[in-house]
């Protein structure tokens, strides 16, 4: 099998990663996982997988605050605080820090844990949807 990395990527691989990341509008079905899952089927390694992921969703999610600041200043509800800025920056530093650790860890261990910890919650929530477990 041919290993492949970011500095491999074709446009039509990206396209078709791009592509899965739409059916994230499926409930449940989450945008990174969509777009890891289409690059480890083309061939990319875990931690490259995930940095087309993660390079993938920075103009999604810039485009996502865009349109939510365009809404909020022609409402005239913007009005930074301090607390909001140290929010931010909190935010910020501690997804810096997760998508460091999440890259460490794919460079030596794989997506196993992941999978498996969906499958659980899926079949919990499936049963608490049809009754087969009260709450």
């Amino acid at each position: 099998m041919t290993v492949k990395r970011v500095e491999h990527a074709t446009v039509l691989d990206i396209t078709l990663i791009g592509v899965m990341q739409v059916a994230a509008l499926i409930p449940s079905a989450g945008r990174a996982a969509m777009a890891v899952t289409m690059a480890r089927f083309l061939g990319y390694e875990r931690a490259e997988a995930a940095r087309i992921s993660m390079l993938l969703a920075i103009p999604a999610l810039a485009a996502l605050c865009l349109h939510d600041a365009i809404q909020l200043g022609g409402a005239g509800a913007i009005q930074l605080a301090n607390a909001d800025m140290l929010g931010g920056a909190v935010a910020a530093v501690s997804g810096l820090i997760a998508v460091a650790i999440l890259m460490a860890w794919l460079k030596r261990s794989s997506f196993m844990p992941f999978a498996i910890y969906r499958l659980v919650l899926g079949g919990v929530f499936l049963a608490l949807a049809y009754g087969w477990i009260d709450y």
